[in-house]
Formats: C-alpha cells, structure tokens, sequence
C-alpha cells in the first residue's frame, strides 16, 4: 500500500514513511475485527492519506559574529541571520497573542546589540534560543527557521511574482 510518500532524503525519511504506512495498514487490518477498538480509534483508520515530505534540517547552527547566526542545511543551502531578526520573530505567548494572533513584541524596542547567548535542541524539530535580553520562550521549528531565511534564494522562492 503507497500512500503517497514524497521522501527524498536519505535513508532515515524513507524509514519514518514506512513506519507512518505500516501503522496505518495494521490499522486496516484491524478495522472489524473488534467492535470496541473500531468505535475507539475509529480516527486512526479513517485518516487521509499520508504524505511525508521531508523538510531540509540544519547540519551546524553557530555565532559567526556578535549579532550574527548562521545555519547549514543539509541541503547545502545556508541562512544567515541578524540576532535581532530573529528575537523579533519570535511567536511565543510573550511576544505574540495566543488568540488573536496579534504581536504584542514591538521590534522597535529591541536593543541593537541584542545576542544570543545560548542555544538547546527541541526534540528533533527545532531550537530555543536564550537572547541577551533574557528571553528564551520561543521554539524556532526548522521549518520557520527556514522560512525566515532572507537570501536573495529563499525571497525569490517566496515571491510569487
């Protein structure tokens, strides 16, 4: 059974596809068997297909200057970031509401030579940041780590222009 997985990346994305696709044909198999495990993961079989893709993940995130970040993708691309960019974009609960989704962080009130102190892996999705200022709620996935990449590259990708 295929449902479609679009994994391109090595060996390790194959086998996170496989894994999704065989839980989900052991739950086919199941379906009927048992009325009582049908109605209670009833969600688990009648999911849409599945379709890994697999996002680029950073091979070295390092300081390379007192207000500068610089990320290398497996994909060979790199990002560099200015510090203070990256705390204004920051989506915790501190900086942008939980409801409305409105900032509540003015960028503006950033200091210049904002930087990052430290740094600590979330999972296997993402990074926290600790910024001289002392925040360090925000999760930064490397998915938004990417999106945030402001090379000529990555603008034009996003300009639909």
């Amino acid at each position: 059974m295929n449902r479609g997985c679009v994994a391109t990346k090595g060996d390790a994305a194959r086998k996170s596809c496989a894994k999704v696709e065989l839980l989900l044909r052991r739950g086919e198999e199941m379906k009927g068997r048992n009325r009582h495990q049908e109605k209670s993961f009833a969600h688990l079989f009648t999911s849409p297909p599945v379709h890994c893709s697999v996002m680029p993940t950073p091979t070295e995130i390092k300081k390379t200057g007192p207000q500068e970040l610089t990320v290398l993708w497996d994909d060979g691309h790199t990002s560099v970031f200015h510090t203070r960019y990256l705390r204004a974009e920051c989506r915790c609960a501190r900086c942008v509401n939980e409801i409305t989704g409105l900032r509540i962080l003015d960028p503006r009130t950033l200091s210049d030579d904002l930087t990052i102190v430290g740094a600590e892996h979330v999972g296997r999705y993402g990074v926290k940041f600790r910024f001289s200022d002392h925040h360090d709620d925000g999760i930064y996935t490397w998915e938004r780590l990417r999106e945030l990449c402001q090379c000529d590259e990555c603008r034009s990708t996003d300009d639909p222009s």
